[in-house]
């Protein structure tokens, strides 16, 4: 384990900010666009405290309740200079439920859709539409409403081969946090 910064950091509304995370050398966040990630913070958000919630979710396991494996990385803002609205906060632990469909989910048995699981993502002036689906025709696709500059990335894999099944190690049971 390592220390935990508690610093809040100003950012002006409407600005870009860039998260950069990495917690070991391995993980996957590194391979992502070298673990940075440009957040555009909204112009009409009022002044006030934020965490920036940022999640890769493992799905290798998920075809299984409680197979799903998260990793979450946090920032906490301050942001000034900005305007009236205020986002809806979701609740965690209680954002996900285990059988969601982008929670428990059969990444080998063939899709053609993914729902992200969790609340859409803020957008100035109006927000996606609840049924907002993924086609995954290809390796990498690319989901972007038309009315926002927000970009959101599945990355596709292939069913691991018999001898990478065979080696897998056996892993513990995490309770993860689900409201059920």
């Amino acid at each position: 384990m390592s220390s935990t910064s508690t610093d809040i950091c100003d950012v002006k509304a409407g600005s870009t900010i860039t998260l950069e995370f990495h917690e070991e050398e391995d993980q996957s966040s590194r391979a992502i666009e070298d673990g940075k990630l440009d957040v555009v913070i909204p112009a009409d958000i009022a002044d006030g405290e934020y965490i920036l919630r940022r999640e890769i979710i493992a799905l290798h396991l998920a075809e299984k309740i409680g197979g799903a494996e998260f990793y979450p990385n946090c920032a906490q803002i301050n942001v000034v200079g900005g305007g009236v609205s205020i986002p809806k906060g979701v609740a965690i632990p209680g954002v996900y439920k285990e059988d969601d469909p982008g929670i428990h989910f059969n990444l080998y048995d063939g899709y053609d859709s993914y729902s992200i699981p969790g609340p859409q993502v803020y957008k100035s002036g109006g927000s996606l539409p609840a049924d907002d689906k993924v086609n995954t025709d290809s390796s990498t696709t690319n989901i972007v409403d038309d009315n926002s500059e927000t970009t959101q990335i599945v990355y596709h894999s292939k069913r691991p081969s018999h001898r990478c099944k065979r080696k897998r190690r056996k892993r513990r049971n995490i309770n993860h946090a689900f409201e059920l």
